[in-house]
This record gives C-alpha cells, sequence and structure tokens, in this order.
C-alpha cells in the first residue's frame, strides 16, 4: 500500500529527542492555556463567536477545511483593522495557563521528559503569551513548533502556514512520524482538544482530551464520532484484575489492557507499571471543571468513566 506523501513544511523543525523515553508534545491554544488565544481575537476583534463555531463544524462535518477556516477567522480580525502588535498585547493581557501546567512542566524537566508544543496558532503570538506566564528563561527552555505570522510594515499580518498544501495549515502528525521512524522510539503522548488536533490524534501513543464544561470540546466530538466499538476504561480495568488474580488466563484475554497497551510500551514490565500507576491515581482522583479524559491509542479509543487532572496527574503514568 502506498504511503501517503508528507506535506512540505515551509518552517524548519527542531531536532526530535532521540534518547529520551517519553516525549510529551501539546497543543496550546485552549489545552495548556485556558482559552483558545486564536478564538478569542476572532469572538472580540473578529467576526464573533456564532460565526466562528459555524465555521468549527462545517470542518466537523467536512464542508471545509480547517487551514481555510482558520484563515477566514484572522482575516476577519486584520479586516477590522486590529494590528499585530495590538493583537499581542490583547493575548498577553488576556491569556492565562491552565491550572497546575508550571507544576507538570516542572515535574517534566526534574524527570527528564520534553516538552514540545505544537500548535496550529502563529509561534511569535505564542512566544510573547508563554513568556509573560512562566518567565523568559523557562519560554526560551521550550520548543514550539507552530505556523509563523508574516507582519508588514505598517502592522498588518496574515498567518504563515507551515504546510500550506494541507488540510490543516499545520498537519501537526509530522511531528510525531519521525519518532515512530526510530529504532527505539520513546513513549509520545499528545495533548490536545480541538479540530486541528486530529491529524496528531491517531499517531500517538496515549492521548490526553481536553475537555471543558460548556464548551466546543470539537476534538472529543471527532473521536466519539469515529471510535471503534471498545471496552471502557473501567471495564478494562475489571477484566485485567480478573487476570491479575488468576481468575482469567491473561493470554487469551483480547479486551485486557496490558494486551492493547503491549502495542505501544517496550516491555510487558513497562506496561504492567503504566497500568498500575494509572489505575492507582484514578482511583483517587476527583472531578475537576477543567479535565482530560485519556482515550487509549492507536487500537482502540476507550471511554474513560473517571476525570482525570492531566497537569496533577500525568506524574502517576510515569
Amino acid at each position: 500500500m502506498a504511503t501517503e506523501e508528507a506535506p512540505h513544511s515551509t518552517l524548519p523543525y527542531p531536532p526530535i529527542h532521540q534518547d529520551k523515553k517519553f516525549v510529551v508534545l501539546s497543543d496550546w491554544d485552549g489545552t495548556i492555556t485556558n482559552h483558545d488565544s486564536n478564538d478569542y481575537l476572532t469572538d472580540h476583534l473578529g467576526y464573533g463567536t456564532e460565526k466562528r463555531r459555524q465555521g468549527n463544524r462545517d470542518i466537523l462535518t467536512g464542508k471545509v477545511t480547517f487551514r481555510d477556516a482558520f484563515r477566514e477567522m484572522l482575516e476577519s480580525v486584520t479586516a477590522n483593522g486590529h494590528k499585530f502588535d495590538e493583537c499581542a498585547e490583547v493575548l498577553r493581557q488576556s491569556i492565562s495557563l491552565d491550572v497546575g501546567f508550571k507544576d507538570f512542566y516542572s515535574y517534566c524537566k526534574q524527570a527528564d521528559v520534553p516538552v514540545v508544543i505544537i500548535s496550529s496558532g502563529m509561534a511569535p503570538l505564542i512566544r510573547v503569551v508563554l513568556s509573560k506566564l512562566i518567565g523568559d528563561e523557562q519560554a526560551k527552555e521550550i520548543e514550539v513548533v507552530a505556523n509563523d505570522a508574516d507582519v508588514k510594515e505598517d502592522g498588518s499580518w496574515s498567518i504563515k502556514y507551515r504546510h500550506p498544501t494541507s488540510g490543516f495549515g499545520h498537519d501537526k502528525s509530522q511531528a510525531i512520524l519521525p519518532y515512530r521512524r526510530l529504532p527505539n522510539p520513546p513513549t509520545i503522548f499528545f495533548f490536545g482538544d480541538g479540530v486541528s488536533d486530529m491529524s496528531a490524534a491517531r499517531h500517538a501513543d496515549l492521548l490526553f482530551v481536553k475537555k471543558v464544561p460548556g464548551e466546543d470540546n470539537d476534538l472529543s466530538t471527532f473521536l466519539r464520532a469515529r471510535r471503534n466499538s471498545s471496552p471502557s476504561l473501567r471495564e478494562l480495568r475489571r477484566c485485567t484484575q480478573g487476570c491479575q488474580s488468576g481468575r482469567r488466563r491473561k493470554a487469551h484475554c483480547t479486551r485486557c489492557l496490558e494486551a492493547r497497551l503491549r502495542v505501544m510500551l517496550s516491555t510487558v514490565r513497562e506496561v504492567v507499571m503504566l497500568l498500575y500507576r494509572t489505575v492507582r491515581y484514578l482511583g483517587r482522583s476527583k472531578t475537576n471543571d477543567r479535565y482530560f479524559r485519556t482515550r487509549l491509542l492507536p487500537k482502540a479509543i476507550s471511554t474513560l468513566d473517571d476525570p482525570l487532572t492531566v497537569w496533577e496527574g500525568f506524574s502517576a503514568l510515569l
């Protein structure tokens, strides 16, 4: 079967982390941050919330590509006369971090787990906000793989897509696939929330999908609409407990969580430890207004009955 040709990138990529056991790749807007910065600009300076949400619905149904809808969103901001520096300052004053991200990032540094931001936004705007939220020094340590901005002398601007021939504008899967080609690939954790994360979702080893009550939650909607029949994590937990207690032969159990995770991790021991720590954390986790639900990829996308606060709970997985 022919391999789909990778879209040409107009922007360079940072070197991949070849010697790491785990790598975290995360969306920026609405995932690390509490609000999507591009949605914020569109809602307050562009054509407004309702038209933006209709655009998202059109993307989900395949009526329009993310690339074209996103460009139209941003053009509605520039059409109203808002210059690039003004937009950067609006975001710097308005966008905040999701609760727990600073502690999460500190933990990753201590555990030698690289954190890379993979965004369909524009790197200059991300850098402005990130520096304000965590400080210049720490912001410089975090790699950002995103689109760019073409800023004119008069301050007018437009988005410069990383992959202009892709329907995503920035095909985030291209940041994951190089790791897949390594002789000893790391376990890839991907965190996302929106339609621009669709291309990366199917290539992650463990995917965390952010859901916010009352918001669009487009990635969750996309995955639910396309998931294959698969047991919930609670069912898998009961199954695995039966295997561990000897009531069921693990080798013959096709629904066992260990069997589903073996495709991701290099050894059975790592699978068992990941399972144990995940279940142990889920047993004591509490509902939060903003939470993530894990979904197991690539073989199955399982529903999770227990809310998992990702930034606080990530250390339980390692």
